[in-house]
């Protein structure tokens, strides 16, 4: 008996207030209408990136001869990147500028200094790491095809950016290599010197000289 009792005290409460209910639930709806038909609708691409087994530091073979040195100097050797590596690439400043002087974002997106260039990319961007080391990129626009384009042009800085750090270590290897080469070229020089010095100081004859000497005596002799 009290349990109906409490049931009818509720359907009255509703009828009694039922147009106060479907006015604010007829407001609510309108205005979350209006809102999304206000807000601009955005689409976001994404980008899956796994990093190369093995670089090769873009020195071929050379590779290969500097690992079989005492050290693996400057880091110059083959070597497997991180895909940890990736994200502090993608998400620097030199990237995201490079992105936005090929599609001209400053003047799309209305931004007057460098600093609120930057800002409102990192704010679209999103670049993520899986356990497996899958890189994700993803990248947010006004329309699915621009949002697929910049998306894609990060990939593409990403590589550019690998591969100038893979040329300043070639060329940092290489000016090792002619480094070392002069100092052995001088080593040479002065170990030659040394032993011209020993030689004229004890009066000793290197092999070669006192061979052709004695053949020219014993020419002499015979006749």
């Amino acid at each position: 008996m009290e349990s109906e009792r409490n049931i009818l005290d509720h359907i009255y409460v509703l009828v009694r207030w039922r147009r106060m209910i479907l006015t604010c639930f007829f407001a609510v709806t309108l205005v979350t209408a209006g809102i999304s038909l206000i807000l601009p609708k955005a689409y976001r691409a994404y980008a899956s990136v796994y990093p190369p087994q093995d670089t090769g530091s873009g020195l071929g073979g050379l590779s290969n001869l500097l690992q079989e040195l005492p050290l693996n100097l400057m880091g110059l050797g083959g070597e497997v990147i991180s895909a940890t590596e990736f994200v502090p690439v993608v998400e620097s400043e030199s990237v995201r500028l490079s992105v936005a002087e090929r599609f001209d974002l400053a003047r799309l997106y209305g931004a007057s200094h460098q600093s609120e260039l930057l800002d409102m990319i990192s704010n679209r961007l999103q670049v993520d790491l899986s356990r497996e080391q899958f890189l994700t990129i993803s990248y947010e626009a006004d329309t699915p095809e621009l949002a697929a384009e910049l998306t894609n042009a990060f990939v593409e800085e990403l590589e550019n950016a690998l591969e100038r750090r893979n040329q300043d270590k070639t060329r940092a290897y290489l000016a090792y290599l002619t480094e070392r080469l002069k100092e052995a070229e001088q080593d040479m020089l002065k170990a030659e010197r040394r032993y011209r010095d020993f030689q004229n100081e004890h009066m000793v004859l290197d092999v070669e000289t006192q061979g052709k000497t004695q053949l020219e005596i014993s020419a002499t002799l015979i006749g």
